[in-house]
């Protein structure tokens, strides 16, 4: 099923991709994307899905990923629940 979506071009050239199109597609920063047009001039964004995750940094291969929520969150999560378990005599 094709969807139209409107996107812009700012002051720089960049083309400004809308939030919840980025996220219902899966694009990442840093993905990229390939312009394809034709011989009517019609243009057409390609997602590179080959996406490296894994990426050497300073010699070391880090993953190269988006947060799918509040990691911050999480930590505190899992600190009160060793927390608990501590206090309530278990390993932790």
């Amino acid at each position: 099923m094709r969807r139209t979506v409107e996107v812009s071009v700012d002051e720089r050239g960049d083309i400004l991709v809308p939030a919840a199109v980025q996220e219902k597609l899966g694009l990442v920063p840093g993905m990229v994307l390939k312009v394809v047009t034709d011989e009517h001039g019609n243009l057409r964004l390609r997602a590179e899905r080959n996406h490296e995750i894994l990426v050497e940094k300073d010699g070391v291969l880090v993953a190269s990923v988006e947060a799918d929520g509040d990691l911050d969150q999480v930590v505190r999560d899992v600190r009160e629940e060793r927390s608990q378990k501590v206090l309530q005599g278990g390993a932790g």
